[in-house]
């Protein structure tokens, strides 16, 4: 992570397409003390700055947290694992975490962790890519300069061990959101694979993108 935290917020339409439809859904709470774990470069810790939210950021990579201190420097943000969050129980009214829980090492007491954080009643957000994305081969990969590419690779959860994990760390579900590939993403993403696959197996490729789901946004209450 702390490799790739100097490109991570270069174009991406999985991030994209993922943060309009997490806008919305943020856009309905209430401002607050907020959570966001795994904050990487501190995209959504901004999000939700922008809504009024008194925010913490925790992530495990220096690198990445310096860009968020950067990014934002009223936030407090810490070090820290999704297993082993650095926050007291019970006290944030919203807890976020985008797009990281894939790469955790335990997806229960990763779950876990975010509902304790949680004041009861309180609401978790929770965005990943899709299952379907990782089972077909889809993992994160950036580049580490000099034309070596790093890739990091995303766990295979199933939307059941999502479900399960919720409800072993007392989450109820609220909505599920999941937003699929339009027209400009799956160009996007043809394009910049047709130096590999050649200009007619990219079009190809992004045809068959199109309509296809990208992301989880899991809307949750903490019982």
């Amino acid at each position: 992570y702390d490799a790739w935290a100097d490109t991570y917020d270069g174009g991406n339409p999985l991030i994209a397409r993922e943060q309009e439809v997490l806008e919305s859904v943020l856009a309905t709470s209430n401002a607050g003390r907020a959570l966001d774990a795994a904050c990487g470069t501190g995209r959504v810790a901004e999000l939700l700055n922008r809504h009024g939210h008194q925010v913490v950021g925790v992530d495990q990579s220096t690198a990445m947290l310096d860009r968020a201190r950067d990014r934002l420097p009223t936030a407090e943000f810490k070090i820290g694992t999704l297993e082993n969050l650095p926050v007291d129980a019970d006290s944030f009214d919203l807890v976020v975490s985008a797009l990281a829980m894939t790469h955790a090492v335990d997806l229960g007491r990763a779950m876990t962790a975010l509902a304790r954080a949680a004041r009861p009643g309180g609401r978790v957000v929770v965005t990943e890519v899709h299952p379907f994305n990782a089972t077909l081969g889809a993992h994160p990969n950036f580049s580490l300069g000099g034309g070596t590419v790093g890739s990091i690779q995303n766990t295979e959860y199933t939307i059941s061990d999502y479900i399960h994990a919720f409800e072993q760390a007392g989450l109820s579900i609220v909505d599920l959101h999941e937003p699929s590939f339009r027209h400009s993403e799956a160009t996007a993403m043809s394009s910049a694979l047709a130096a590999d696959l050649g200009a007619a197996a990219a079009e190809a490729f992004g045809a068959a993108l199109i309509g296809f789901p990208m992301a989880l946004i899991w809307d949750l209450r903490k019982k």
